[in-house]
């Protein structure tokens, strides 16, 4: 799959996700008060089969992907679904990047040098210091909490890191979308 490929997949999930979100914010007509209940599950499942056809076309060994408006983390393996996770991205006045990346390192037992020393264990850098990574901040899971790091239970970010150790770094992606 081409790179041109992979970016035109993840524009049309964009403007899907952004039609949906405004679609959301507005008010609804009597017309649609009706179907309120059904859309958002019928949002989720159109989204869910955008990430399958995705995961078909990447043709990598392990996929984790992030969405950032629902805190969760999607994790393919074989193009299967295997994992939806919660996760705490970037809170207020922080930025998790979204965009395509590859592993570029695994860290079992890192720690932070940017924030006190903070534990991330089970580390699987991908932007820069930018990573998805175990939390003893579990309580936060499935709101924006971090400094920009995609946030996992640890038992979680075990199950993954050890996936993608397994895989080889050229054998993962992750994908951060709005």
């Amino acid at each position: 799959m081409t790179v041109f490929k992979i970016a035109i997949s993840v524009l049309v999930y964009s403007v899907c996700f952004a039609s949906f979100a405004y679609a959301r914010s507005s008010e609804p007509s009597t017309e649609q008060l009706h179907y309120a209940s059904a859309e958002p599950l019928r949002m989720a499942q159109s989204r869910m089969k955008n990430f399958e056809a995705l995961a078909q076309e990447l043709d990598v060994a392990v996929i984790a992907f992030v969405e950032k408006s629902e805190q969760k983390l999607h994790v393919f393996l074989g193009g299967e679904k295997q994992f939806t996770w919660d996760v705490s991205t970037a809170r207020r006045g922080k930025v998790t990047p979204t965009g395509i990346w590859s592993a570029q390192w695994l860290s079992e037992h890192h720690r932070s040098s940017l924030y006190n020393n903070a534990p991330m264990p089970f580390s699987i850098f991908y932007n820069g210091n930018f990573a998805i990574h175990g939390t003893n901040q579990v309580s936060k899971l499935g709101t924006p909490a971090s400094a920009g790091c995609v946030r996992l239970h640890p038992e979680n970010a075990k199950v993954l890191f050890d996936m993608v150790r397994a895989a080889g770094k050229s054998e993962f992606r992750v994908l951060i979308t709005d």
